[in-house]
């Protein structure tokens, strides 16, 4: 084989080596830029939900106050009922001698 052969050859061996190399490296750039995004996506994600989870236990306890609020309502409701009642009772002079005192509220 004569000499401008195995140069043309070599030569031809070469860039396709440099190609496949070119390209393994910008594969491998592009790789590392699409982590790199994927890891501050999910480092946002991640801040986000801890904002959520904050923002929900404050709701929980928002919810709680309120439940407590109501419930203390209801009693304070059915007090005033039973005191109203008691009232008319004792203005009519009914239940005056039926229920003790005590047992009123």
């Amino acid at each position: 084989m004569p000499a401008e052969a195995w140069v043309a050859l070599i030569i031809g061996l070469v860039t396709m080596v440099g190609t496949i190399v070119a390209a393994s490296w910008r594969l491998s750039w592009q790789m590392a830029q699409a982590l790199a995004t994927f890891n501050a996506i999910g480092t946002q994600q991640a801040t986000e939900i801890t904002r959520m989870n904050t923002a929900i236990d404050k709701i929980e306890v928002a919810v709680a106050a309120i439940a407590v609020d109501r419930e203390r309502a209801a009693a304070v409701e059915r007090r005033v009922s039973n005191l109203e009642r008691w009232y008319d009772e004792i203005r009519r002079g009914i239940g005056v001698t039926r229920q003790p005192l005590d047992q009123i509220s």
